[in-house]
């Protein structure tokens, strides 16, 4: 019969109580040696005084704990009293086997800890933190908007949140800030699944000023809405004011009613972005305007200008204590383009590019183009500007342009794509579609008013045909359009727009006329790689959604801009021949090109110089500026009629 069978039920018990309690963890184990150590010391001490005449008993106890805690103790121990050297060294080697264990529960935890920091287990402290649930290649550009819009602040957190190892995160941030630094933003990483509510404690969510859920898969994102939501309502005493805003991009249109519904409670701080439809608006408006990505990509980030909210001078004082009408407002500020003014009394709204007569209270917010938030300043009018009336030379608005473009592949959002450009052109316009796989043309052109959709079929890739299609194809061709197929990694979709670039490269240099190549990239290095291959054709890539998701977060208001910015009811961002506005070749300030533009009922952002490869956006008002015959304003218009 096995032994462990034969041992009596009380032994059992007694061994199960023991291996259940030492299970607690170190400070069980640590109070069991403890209690061995106090009994040892106790008993030993106490034989040991009825061995030894002239020592009471405390000082046996004290001899008995000395022999335990220091082994070398009884090396001073005479040999005259056998029984209480005996019991001495019992209790030596007592002592080695505790302080051995005891090292060894010390050495166990500080393991332990060492694991749980490495693999980020640690509770976090903080307030007004931004939250990131998701870590993918997203992160790295939603990561740079939180750093350049804390770089004015004293400090800054944010927190990443992934089921992936917080070293492996740790170090995937520092490569790819390749030792910049962070500047004034703390980047934390924690491990857990980012469904689970110790996860979002460990965060302390319920304090963070933004909440932020990056994940390609739409099916995955409700699943975390629905858990950040259900956190947050049982936290709802703990939490500062109403809460974290909740932002998040959505890939399936579908996928929009189930988020709204998953965020209902907290429906007033959620901002639900619909990817495809940022995407479309955005490859629509720049196809058909070349410049127009590097103002949206400056607009649309923290990098250089950015919109805010503000009601302020740097020094504190007020832009407006009375009753101020728009007009008198448009050359106040030094460092800023005004844009706007959102109203905070009784009806709440935001204005955008509105009548020079709309009344502007001091209760409201201006909307500003600014290079940092709180940092406007007065327009300097101790600095005399030179005479430039004579400058103004306004030519009426231009009809809708007629554009016949060539599209390289297709995608899903094609259509979208279609529907918003065909909101900006001239009846007449053509989009040719040239790709290896077959297109329905039937499906999208009843959707289009102005424009004459076309396909063929063949080999995009092949250098002959690409020549054939730009060169006879498309008559009179104005626009090539780069998609990205559907279905294929980002890595493989964005090798072969290179192919098509470097190819379309020689030919558009070739080319007669003018002609405006876009193109989608997934993956922000390689646009960089583009560059450097001296691409310079303008590239549109998920990276500007995922910053206006960045942006959006901190201030949930901006969304209400950027849609009308993308759309083609309400104001428009334009690249307009500067020769419009003023004469060429004569020298003149922004403060004199503002007062123009606005008479004409818009407002200069700045402009793009033919021979620069950048924009020029909120320039000093004194600053002068000499424009040439290719030269451009950046516009904000109510369009073209």
């Amino acid at each position: 019969m096995d032994g462990r069978k034969r041992r009596p039920k009380w032994v059992k018990k007694l061994n199960y109580e023991f291996d259940k309690y030492m299970s607690k963890g170190v400070g069980a184990q640590f109070v069991m040696l403890l209690i061995a150590a106090f009994l040892i010391v106790l008993f030993f001490g106490i034989a040991g005084s009825s061995f030894d005449n002239e020592e009471t008993t405390a000082g046996g106890v004290w001899s008995s704990l000395m022999h335990l805690i220091d082994q070398g103790t009884i090396t001073a121990d005479g040999t005259a009293n056998k029984p209480l050297l005996a019991l001495m060294l019992v209790v030596t080697l007592c002592g080695m086997v505790l302080m051995g264990a005891l090292i060894g529960i010390i050495g166990s935890a500080l393991d332990r800890k060492m694991s749980d920091l490495r693999r980020g287990h640690s509770q976090i402290i903080e307030k007004d933190h931004t939250v990131i649930i998701g870590f993918d290649s997203n992160i790295f550009s939603i990561l740079e908007e939180m750093v350049e819009a804390n770089a004015n602040q004293p400090r800054g957190c944010v927190v990443v949140l992934d089921d992936v190892d917080k070293e492996e995160m740790e170090q995937a941030i520092r490569e790819h800030f390749k030792g910049e630094g962070f500047r004034t933003t703390e980047i934390i990483c924690r491990k857990g699944k980012p469904t689970q509510e110790s996860l979002f404690e460990m965060a302390s969510l319920e304090m963070a000023k933004a909440v932020i859920v990056n994940n390609d898969n739409d099916f995955y994102v409700l699943r975390i809405l629905l858990s950040v939501t259900a956190y947050l309502k049982q936290k709802r005493g703990t939490m500062k004011g109403r809460g974290p805003n909740i932002t998040t991009l959505l890939h399936n249109k579908r996928s929009i009613e189930a988020a709204q519904i998953a965020t209902e409670e907290f429906r007033s701080q959620t901002e639900i972005l619909y990817f495809e439809d940022l995407l479309a608006r955005i490859m629509a408006q720049v196809c058909r305007q070349p410049g127009l990505s590097l103002v949206l990509a400056e607009v649309f980030s923290y990098q250089k200008s950015e919109l805010y909210f503000e009601a302020h001078y740097k020094d504190g004082s007020k832009f407006v204590c009375e009753d101020t009408l728009f007009g008198d407002l448009i050359n106040r500020f030094e460092n800023a383009v005004l844009v706007g003014v959102r109203r905070n009394g009784e009806k709440k709204e935001i204005l955008i590019n509105p009548e020079n007569d709309i009344v502007i209270h001091p209760e409201d917010d201006l909307v500003l183009l600014s290079d940092d938030d709180g940092e406007v300043v007065a327009f300097d009018e101790s600095r005399p500007l030179p005479d430039e009336s004579h400058l103004a030379n306004v030519i009426p608005l231009e009809d809708r342009k007629e554009l016949h473009v060539l599209v390289l592949d297709w995608n899903l959002a094609l259509r979208d794509i279609l529907r918003g450009l065909d909101d900006f052109v001239k009846k007449g316009s053509t989009v040719l579609i040239a790709s290896d796989r077959d297109y329905d043309v039937s499906e999208v052109q009843p959707l289009l008013e102005y424009i004459d959709v076309a396909f063929i079929q063949c080999d995009i890739f092949e250098p002959e045909i690409l020549s054939s299609l730009v060169n006879e194809k498309v008559p009179g061709i104005t626009n090539v359009l780069l998609v990205c197929e559907d279905g294929i990694p980002e890595e493989e979709a964005d090798a072969q727009t290179a192919m098509l670039l470097l190819h379309l490269r020689s030919l558009v240099e070739k080319f007669p006329g003018k002609i405006n190549v876009t193109s989608e990239v997934t993956i922000a290095e390689d646009q960089q790689l583009l560059k450097i291959a001296k691409v310079n054709d303008f590239i549109v890539g998920s990276e500007i959604a995922n910053r206006i998701m960045a942006q959006v977060s901190n201030e949930l208001d901006l969304h209400v801009i950027f849609r009308e910015l993308l759309q083609s009811e309400g104001s428009e961002i334009y690249m307009k021949p500067a020769g419009n506005y003023v004469k060429l070749g004569e020298p003149i300030s922004f403060a004199a090109i503002t007062k123009i533009v606005r008479d004409n009922a818009e407002v200069a952002m700045g402009w793009k110089l033919n021979a620069d490869d950048d924009v020029t956006l909120n320039p000093s008002k004194h600053d002068m500026v000499t424009f040439g015959e290719d030269d451009t304003l950046v516009i904000l218009s109510l369009g073209e009629e």
